[in-house]
């Protein structure tokens, strides 16, 4: 059982972002292990793990593009983080 549901917009990055919420499963169960593992072995959900260094590359191409804290959180809050990393 998936559900995806639209968030009241009370918050400008709810607006920017125009955000959505998933909920999944219906036991207290992690997603991997939901409906008896069944959704791993019919390859619906991937379990990738990210190492040390692909993190660093992964961080490194979205400098690169240009994606950082204020693209995706164009807020004072996203900018101030955006700042600190930088100059910081």
């Amino acid at each position: 059982m998936t559900a995806s549901l639209q968030p009241i917009r009370n918050s400008a990055r709810q607006i920017i972002q125009q955000g959505m919420f998933t909920i999944q499963g219906d036991s207290n169960v992690p997603l991997e292990f939901e409906w008896g593992g069944e959704i791993l072995e019919k390859n619906i959900l991937k379990k990738i793990k990210i190492t040390e260094s692909l993190e660093r590359d992964i961080k490194h191409l979205l400098e690169l593009s240009n994606i950082d804290n204020f693209t995706i959180y164009p807020d004072l809050d996203g900018l101030s983080k955006h700042l600190n990393r930088r100059y910081f």
